[in-house]
């Protein structure tokens, strides 16, 4: 055999030893070692993620969103980018000051898309959610936030119906299987979520319409006359279902949604809380409806009784004082004249445990039940009270009460004499109409007498006719309501500078169909009475809901017209 064929069968039988070795390689790796090597390329390709779904959706009554979760993408560097690659994202979003970690925070879903055609190398798109608030500011303060996390299973409420009902929007976890690239950046995940893993639904009692109007009445008032804050509830006095619960400074909702830790900042706590549950104030001049109610129950009083206010009355060591000298009256006209001298000599008559336990029955010192976390249970007065103490709470002092629960008690007059607790989430569902727990008010129970509740009404009518309540008159309409001026309590006694001046009411007074009350916190102003600054932004918000509603008005008062 001549040389070069020998090299020829030595190439030869090299290539096919080779050949059987890479054969034998492959027969190894894909047969006997199939699985170990599976796994090692699912260990590269794929990675397993817990993944959170979606928070539920949160309704008003006529079914337009409050609060819902947006898809969004992330963007994740596991290396530190280049600038170029930087500069390519900066063009298209805002990105973080990062180069490693979190890049890009939340974007839509056609914006990362973008970004994944210039093929940045190293980046992951991670899944996540954005919350969404359509109407903002007006419904902040109610609604709440949600607390932005880098880990999306500790995402949680941050304060309002976001936080108070987290339980249930809360979405559950679920073990994802997401797609790498050979460098192990996410790709994609075709993994479709059960709907019924995704938080639970609230449907509100609330309406868009009525809430975002009646917070601009507060707004513009508390701005007028350069109020601390203020608070307007709207309330349905047959069902007791909350139309608006409007809270003022409050805060656009959507800023805790971004990832932007400096416009957070620039929120104040104040500003978070929903005072019309977390209030606490002694209410003043209109609780007095109450009380003459307790008085006319209990048969201490009648309507025709007298009684001489000189501008200020003695009791023990203190003197109570009247805005005016208002002579001789009858206890109608007490409480017309929102005379604290008329209401110190009648409340004399009563025993000081009745009027408290009378005080419990209308609902304060408890908590109203609205399912919120801020909400406070007030505070009443225990054991036995000094003359001056009863004298106090007569006209809305020594004791400390929630908007809610003033609203609640004024209204349980309006419902002849029945208290009917207030509602606000009216209904907890799953996808489109799964129902899991539905809300109503919990039963009507008796508190004064229906003969009572007309007398005080007819009373609080003529408030409004010939009384502080004046600016509250809407033509063709009889209403029912109450004015306060409540000086503040200081260390130092009380603060004639600092006062809350409020209005509550309903209307119509014969078929009572929605009950308001507008109070506002330390308004600046020469006139600082409640029938001055609040009730001209009843009265607004009164007229818009006989627009809304088509309410009629009065059968006695159109036939004067």
């Amino acid at each position: 055999m001549r040389p070069y064929q020998k090299r020829i069968v030595i190439v030869w039988v090299v290539m096919i030893f080779a050949f059987l070795a890479i054969l034998g390689k492959l027969f190894v790796i894909q047969v006997i070692k199939r699985d170990k090597f599976a796994k090692r390329a699912d260990k590269i390709q794929k990675e397993d993620n817990t993944y959170v779904l979606p928070r539920g959706t949160i309704f008003d009554r006529e079914n337009n969103i409050l609060a819902m979760s947006n898809e969004r993408w992330s963007i994740y560097s596991h290396k530190r980018m280049q600038s170029e690659d930087r500069s390519k994202i900066a063009g298209l979003c805002e990105i973080t000051g990062k180069k490693i970690g979190w890049i890009v925070r939340r974007i839509s879903v056609d914006l990362a898309k973008q970004i994944e055609k210039e093929k940045i190398p190293n980046i992951s798109f991670i899944p996540e959610h954005k919350r969404f608030y359509p109407m903002g500011e007006p419904i902040g303060s109610l609604i709440g936030s949600v607390q932005f996390e880098d880990n999306a299973e500790k995402i949680q409420g941050l304060c309002g119906i976001e936080w108070s009902w987290n339980k249930y929007l809360a979405g559950r976890s679920q073990k994802i299987v997401i797609e790498k690239d050979g460098v192990g950046s996410i790709t994609y995940t075709k993994e479709r979520f059960p709907e019924e893993l995704c938080g639970y639904n609230l449907s509100l009692s609330i309406s868009s319409s009525i809430q975002y109007f009646a917070y601009k009445k507060l707004k513009d008032t508390c701005l007028k006359y350069k109020a601390k804050g203020g608070v307007v509830i709207v309330m349905e006095v047959a069902t007791g279902e909350i139309l608006a619960s409007c809270s003022w400074p409050s805060f656009d909702p959507n800023i805790y949604s971004d990832w932007n830790p400096l416009e957070r900042r620039k929120v104040g706590k104040d500003r978070l809380k929903n005072k019309a549950v977390s209030w606490v104030l002694e209410p003043g001049s209109i609780l007095k409806p109450v009380v003459c109610a307790i008085l006319l129950q209990e048969g201490v009083v009648k309507e025709e009784d007298r009684f001489f206010c000189q501008g200020s009355i003695e009791i023990g060591r203190r003197k109570i004082f009247c805005v005016h000298k208002h002579g001789d009256q009858t206890f109608r006209d007490v409480l017309v004249n929102s005379c604290n001298v008329g209401m110190t000599q009648a409340v004399q008559r009563l025993d000081d445990k009745i009027l408290v336990d009378y005080l419990k029955k209308f609902g304060f010192g408890d908590k109203v039940g609205l399912g919120l976390a801020e909400e406070e249970n007030g505070i009443l007065p225990r054991g036995s009270l000094s003359a001056l103490a009863k004298s106090n709470l007569s006209f809305g002092y020594g004791l400390g009460a929630t908007p809610f629960q003033v609203l609640m008690a004024i209204s349980t007059i309006a419902n002849q004499g029945l208290l009917v607790k207030p509602v606000l989430v009216s209904r907890v569902f799953e996808g489109r109409n799964s129902l899991i727990k539905e809300y109503h008010s919990s039963g009507k129970r008796r508190v004064i007498s229906e003969r009572v509740a007309k007398q005080v009404s007819e009373m609080m009518v003529d408030v409004v006719e010939k009384g502080t309540g004046k600016a509250a008159k809407i033509v063709g309409y009889k209403i029912c309501g109450k004015t306060g001026t409540a000086e503040k309590a200081t260390p130092h006694g009380y603060d004639k500078d600092k006062v809350v001046a409020s209005f509550v009411g309903w209307f119509p007074a014969e078929d009572p169909k929605v009950a308001i009350l507008v109070m506002i916190d330390e308004p600046q102003a020469e006139v600082r009475y409640g029938g001055v600054i609040a009730t001209p932004c009843f009265r607004e918000i009164a007229e818009k809901m006989i627009i809304l509603y088509g309410i009629k008005g009065s059968e006695i008062v159109r036939k004067n017209i």
